[in-house]
């Protein structure tokens, strides 16, 4: 009989990870410190409650924190390093008479946007959730209008607003009723399964450059759509012809 041999199998050593939670890191006081998640009950759709990160292990009122997340204490010292060697100053080069900003959350519960607009000794802020159509303040602050001006955007960057492009109009004007109303119900349409079983995006806020009389109609197309469960596309047609 022939001799088998014995093969000798070597049990590869996976190394075990643990568990844990993730670690972030922030900057405070030019100096890195470590975040601490609490949960907050707080009833966002099907989400039951909320994380919040804040400064401190135990959950203390007013320490959130609203900066900047890092994911290594390395990260976030570069950072600092690159803020000292820059004097503080930003890369990029913003209009000198206005700024867009936007907050994104890292668990997406809260995604805003906000812009600013200087038009001589006056200030003009817009802001809200991205995706809407927000909302529009203008203030006149005189002799102050440039100082102000600065304050305001630091206080947004302090808070973890990052800076995008800026591509809205030197002198915005708040969105009218009809545009409200257009945008209302067409995300409303939208989100219908049977007017829009494959989740198609409508954009809505590309129809806003149109003339009140073309929203009004689409406005009613929509509801008119929404209520027979069906789009009248003859009455889209002799629109389209008129133009």
């Amino acid at each position: 009989m022939a001799k088998t041999k014995k093969r000798t199998v070597r049990k590869s050593k996976k190394k075990t990870q643990k568990r844990g939670r993730k670690t972030y890191y922030g900057i405070k006081n030019n100096k890195v410190i470590e975040l601490y998640p609490h949960k907050i009950k707080k009833s966002i759709g099907r989400h039951k409650y909320i994380i919040l990160w804040k400064t401190t292990k135990e959950n203390l009122p007013g320490k959130t924190f609203h900066g900047k997340f890092y994911k290594s204490k390395e990260e976030a010292m570069e950072n600092i390093k690159q803020e000292k060697q820059t004097g503080g100053k930003s890369k990029k080069k913003t209009k000198s008479n206005s700024a867009y900003f936007e907050y994104k959350s890292i668990f997406g519960s809260s995604n805003k946007f906000w812009r600013i607009v200087k038009d001589g000794t006056k200030i003009t802020t817009h802001y809200g959730k991205i995706g809407s159509l927000g909302r529009m303040t203008t203030k006149d602050y005189g002799s102050k209008v440039d100082v102000t001006y600065d304050k305001l955007i630091e206080s947004k960057k302090k808070k973890g607003y990052v800076e995008g492009f800026d591509y809205g109009d030197e002198k915005p004007k708040p969105p009218t009723k009809i545009q409200r109303e257009y945008v209302k119900v067409c995300r409303k349409t939208e989100k219908n399964s049977k007017l829009n079983p494959g989740s198609r995006n409508f954009d809505c806020e590309g129809m806003l450059d149109r003339e009140d009389n073309t929203l009004q109609l689409m406005t009613d197309w929509y509801k008119d759509a929404m209520k027979k469960g069906d789009f009248d596309w003859s009455k889209y047609e002799k629109h389209l012809k008129r133009k």
